[in-house]
């Protein structure tokens, strides 16, 4: 008869022992989440800094005023 992976350990472990041992894994789990998403947190803030540098090297290499590109993007004209 085929066992279970680590049906052993289960067996010898009392239900308070399994509660206690599912909750670090439970707690270390929301650990890695949290550091995960705060990793996910600056890359996401680094590419938008990249990109505003893009866009700001973009306005420069035209010849256009930072006031002008405003004014692009918004759809107004000089008047």
């Amino acid at each position: 008869m085929p066992r279970t992976k680590g049906s052993k350990n289960k067996a010898k472990l009392s239900i308070d022992e399994q509660i206690t041992a599912a909750t670090t894994r439970v707690e270390g789990l929301k650990a890695q989440l949290t550091a995960a998403e705060e990793e996910l947190k600056n890359l996401m803030a680094l590419r938008d800094e990249e990109a505003m540098k893009e866009l700001l090297a973009a306005i420069a290499e035209r010849g256009i005023s930072l006031a002008d590109a405003i004014s692009l993007i918004k759809g107004k004209t000089k008047e």
